[in-house]
């Protein structure tokens, strides 16, 4: 009886029926072919133009706060639309001035995008021009928040505080992505 239990037990069906033996008792098999072996070859990152491996020019911190400002910028998006919904309902809103502050809010979202997917592809390809484009759009990103806090229509101190905690996420973002860009390009002169 213990023998067919322990002999139920270290066989398995798979989801198409195909018997598979279990190890029984911490007794770990592999069932590799010699393809699979072949295929499993570690790859290393290209050598950079100056050479040598580049792993630890790319920076973790930087695309951590770039994906986190964009998770705060939708908390941002959806706020200041929310606000700026609201304000044309309760005040005299210019139509013209309500248009362009949905229009530029709704830039500010697709230069974040771009921003962000500059910035992650710069840092994980090491790439000088994807960082530099990265600086380009957080500068106009800042121009488009500084709007937001200081001269859209009606600005109320809720647009304030949540301009404040966005201008400065980007601020730690341009700085870190300086720092990044002036890594890889000390790198290439090694």
């Amino acid at each position: 009886m213990v023998g067919h239990q322990r002999q139920r037990a270290s066989r398995a069906f798979t989801v198409v029926g195909q018997f598979t033996p279990l190890p029984l008792d911490g007794d770990v098999r592999r069932f590799e072919s010699k393809e699979n072996k072949q295929k499993k070859k570690v790859k290393m990152a290209p050598s950079r133009p100056g050479g040598g491996s580049s792993g630890v020019l790319s920076s973790v911190i930087f695309q951590l706060l770039a994906r986190l400002t964009s998770g705060y910028l939708a908390f941002y998006f959806l706020s200041t639309l929310s606000l700026i919904i609201w304000k044309s309902l309760v005040l005299s809103y210019p139509s013209e001035a309500l248009a362009w502050d949905v229009g530029l809010l709704f830039l500010l979202a697709a230069l974040d995008l771009l921003r962000l997917f500059c910035g992650v592809r710069g840092t994980l390809t090491e790439s000088e021009l994807y960082i530099l484009v990265n600086l380009f759009v957080t500068g106009t990103t800042i121009l488009l928040t500084v709007y937001f806090l200081a001269w859209q229509t009606y600005v109320m101190r809720a647009d304030v505080i949540i301009s404040s905690v966005l201008l400065s996420f980007y601020g730690f973002d341009g700085v870190l992505a300086l720092s990044t860009l002036v890594r890889l390009t000390r790198s290439d002169k090694d």
